[in-house]
C-alpha cells in the first residue's frame, strides 16, 4: 500500500472515529480508550513504506473498528469487549513489527517483576518492607524505560 493510499484510508478511519467521539464526547472516548486507534495510527504513519505489512495493519484496525457498537448512547466496557480483545492482538502486532508499545507499558511490567522479587525477599526477613523495596525499584526501572521510549517516540 503506498504512503498516499495509507493516508486517504487514515483520514476515513479517523472520520469514523471522531463520529463516535462527537456522540459520546471526548472524556468517555479516552476513558473507554477508544482513542488508541488514533495514537497508534499517528505513530505508525512515519514508518510507511512500499510495505506488506500495512495490508496487515489496515485489517486489524477495521476489525477493531467494527467491533464498536452502532448504538454509541450506552457504550460500557462491557460492550466493548469484543473491541478490547482486537485491541489486544492490534497492540501485540504494534509492538512486534514497529517496536509501540503503550504510554505506561514499561511500569506496569517493571512493578509487577519488583513485587514478585520483594515477595521472596519479604518472606525471608519476615517484614513487608521486601514488597515496598521491589515496588520501588520496578516503579523505578520502568518509568525510566517509559521515558526513553517516549524519548525514541516509540510509545502511543
Amino acid at each position: 500500500m503506498k504512503t498516499n493510499d495509507f493516508n486517504t484510508w487514515k483520514r476515513q478511519i479517523f472520520s469514523q472515529l471522531n463520529k463516535v467521539q462527537e456522540k459520546i464526547g471526548e472524556a468517555d472516548f479516552k476513558r473507554l480508550n477508544l482513542d488508541i486507534i488514533c495514537r497508534a495510527l499517528n505513530k505508525v504513519t512515519p514508518f510507511v513504506n512500499e510495505d506488506d505489512q500495512i495490508d496487515v495493519l489496515k485489517r486489524l484496525v477495521d476489525r477493531s473498528i467494527s467491533l464498536i457498537p452502532n448504538n454509541t448512547s450506552t457504550l460500557t466496557k462491557t460492550n466493548l469487549k469484543p473491541y478490547y480483545k482486537s485491541i489486544r492482538t492490534l497492540k501485540s502486532y504494534l509492538k512486534r513489527n514497529y517496536r509501540l508499545v503503550p504510554v505506561g507499558y514499561h511500569s506496569i511490567i517493571w512493578t509487577i517483576i519488583g513485587i514478585g522479587f520483594g515477595i521472596p525477599y519479604s518472606f525471608f526477613i519476615t517484614s513487608l518492607l521486601g514488597i515496598f523495596i521491589g515496588l520501588g525499584i520496578g516503579l523505578g526501572i520502568g518509568t525510566y524505560f517509559d521515558k526513553k521510549a517516549e524519548k525514541e517516540n516509540k510509545s502511543y
